[in-house]
């Protein structure tokens, strides 16, 4: 197996990568997901007091769980039946609307890209690009 030629050149874009994310990408997931979260907690709190929700505890009598409530959400919800793909849709969304990190993120890509022809040369890079 090759050494890699310039190992200083990828180390320090792949920290520069990590530290991107922990900065700049992280704190955007997480904003999409307390948002996510807000809503699923008043869509619950809205089907709790309405009278479909009402009924539908009154109806279970002394057996009374606020599980009843939030699976019926979680299947018939806009917010509560949200999937990890789903989240992960979102955060995409969010992160493609956010014109600086779309300019970081080319950035980043055209250091690595060089780097590895640095590596491997122009020609076999260009052959594996196709």
């Amino acid at each position: 197996m090759s050494q890699i030629k310039n190992p200083q050149q990828f180390a320090a874009i792949e920290y520069c990568l990590q530290h991107y994310f922990t900065e700049e990408m992280a704190p955007v997931m997480k904003q999409v997901k307390d948002e996510l979260n807000r809503k699923q907690v008043k869509e619950l709190a809205d089907y709790q007091r309405s009278p479909a929700g009402i009924l539908a505890a009154a109806n279970t009598g002394m057996a009374v769980s606020p599980f009843d409530a939030l699976t019926h959400v979680q299947l018939t919800g806009k917010w509560n039946s949200k999937t990890v793909e789903d989240y992960l849709r979102m955060c995409n969304t969010k992160i493609q609307q956010t014109p600086s990190i779309q300019k970081d993120l080319a950035v980043m890509a055209e250091e690595w890209r060089e780097a590895v022809v640095k590596q491997i040369g122009r020609p076999k890079y260009d052959a594996l690009s196709k």
